[in-house]
């Protein structure tokens, strides 16, 4: 079974324990009846994903500690545009110039 998977709003890479806010605490211990020694994933949605182990099963305030961690840089992303305003005409013959655009590093 794969491991349950919680997203972290901030993560300093040399942290080896962290307390979860309380949605996530609250998710973790009362709805999947979570409990100490067993394992979950967390990711700060820039790269790092955690193998985290719970230390305290609080509602309100889980303790994990920070087992295994990787960081994948994220891609580099590219986008072409291309609009064209011939109105059934053929470009060339309507005068219009077709426009392309390639943006990279979009957000």
């Amino acid at each position: 079974m794969a491991l349950p998977f919680f997203y972290l709003s901030a993560y300093n890479p040399g942290d080896a324990e962290i307390i979860l806010d309380e949605d996530n605490s609250r998710h973790i211990v009362q709805v999947l009846r979570m409990q100490k020694g067993q394992q979950l994933q967390l990711t700060d949605g820039h790269g790092w994903l955690l193998t985290a182990t719970i230390l305290d099963d609080h509602k309100k305030k889980c303790r994990v500690a920070v087992g295994a961690s990787i960081h994948q840089p994220g891609r580099e992303r590219k986008i072409t545009a291309c609009s064209a305003n011939s109105f059934g005409k053929s470009a060339a013959a309507s005068g219009n110039r077709i426009i392309k655009r390639k943006i990279h590093g979009y957000p």
